[in-house]
């Protein structure tokens, strides 16, 4: 079974279509998102299979619209394109909301297409961090490992219970299983039982900062992200408990979501 964190929906597209382009094999369910009134109507449509995520502008944004956002039915907040770094304290407010309200927040983290005027900047995946530090309650999902600040996703998601990351993005899709053998090294020797030694020839897979990771595509069809995702786990010997968190369990748990996964279908 697998939750797409990260699909979504534009004004003018086929309703219908769209959710079908996401439906595949052991694709249980989606996180939708973009046009609102395409993503309810998606979601009315087929309840069991779409999760309506509210698109939203983080810089027009009020706590009482995040209250309104939950009594329509949505689940959580997308955010994107920030005029400021998503860790302002202009933006704080919302955050507690959202807290208070156990909606999670989907984040567009790291580099985007080249037409959309927006400094890239301010979606840095350590802001997060921030976020969390304030708003420990809080469940958040970066896009794209953060890229290009990969080192700055997997810090984050180490140090901070409620932060998880996808691998949507067609650079993370093209680095090679050395990259992400080096990148799930990453490790705090002071996290680890007797930390008071270096871990200079430990090159081991660091599954428990591996767990901290969701299934997530994006815009290709997810038959090619579940490949990916499945050719990493292969690759890397990823525990078949951890396959299930990443699919399944950790979507489950910020959604507050009745079922519970046994495991990756095989």
């Amino acid at each position: 079974m697998i939750i797409n964190c990260h699909a979504h929906i534009l004004e003018g597209d086929d309703v219908k279509q769209r959710v079908e382009y996401f439906r595949a094999p052991g694709m249980e369910k989606i996180c939708l998102s973009g046009e609102n009134h395409a993503v309810m109507t998606a979601h009315k449509a087929d309840p069991d299979f779409v999760i309506p995520i509210a698109g939203v502008r983080i810089d027009t944004l009020k706590p009482a619209d995040i209250k309104a956002i939950a009594a329509d039915g949505f689940r959580g907040v997308r955010f994107e394109f920030p005029n400021a770094p998503y860790d302002d304290n202009r933006y704080f407010p919302l955050y507690e909301k959202l807290e208070e309200l156990s909606l999670p927040a989907f984040f567009q983290t790291g580099h985007v297409r080249g037409d959309v005027k927006c400094r890239t900047e301010n979606m840095r995946p350590i802001y997060l961090d921030t976020i969390a530090r304030y708003f420990p309650g809080l469940y958040m999902v970066g896009t794209q490992l953060g890229n290009p600040w990969f080192f700055e996703a997997m810090s984050a998601m180490m140090y901070n219970k409620r932060v998880f990351f996808d691998l949507s993005g067609g650079v993370v899709r093209g680095l090679p299983l050395s990259w992400f053998r080096l990148m799930f090294a990453f490790r705090d020797v002071y996290l680890l039982r007797g930390g008071i030694r270096h871990r200079l020839h430990d090159e081991s897979l660091n599954q428990d900062i591996f767990r901290k990771l969701v299934f997530g595509g994006g815009a290709p069809q997810p038959e090619i992200v579940e490949a990916f995702y499945r050719d990493l786990f292969q690759g890397l010997r990823i525990d078949f408990a951890i396959q299930g968190l990443v699919l399944w369990g950790n979507a489950a748990e910020m959604l507050g979501l009745t079922e519970h996964a046994q495991g990756p279908a095989a």
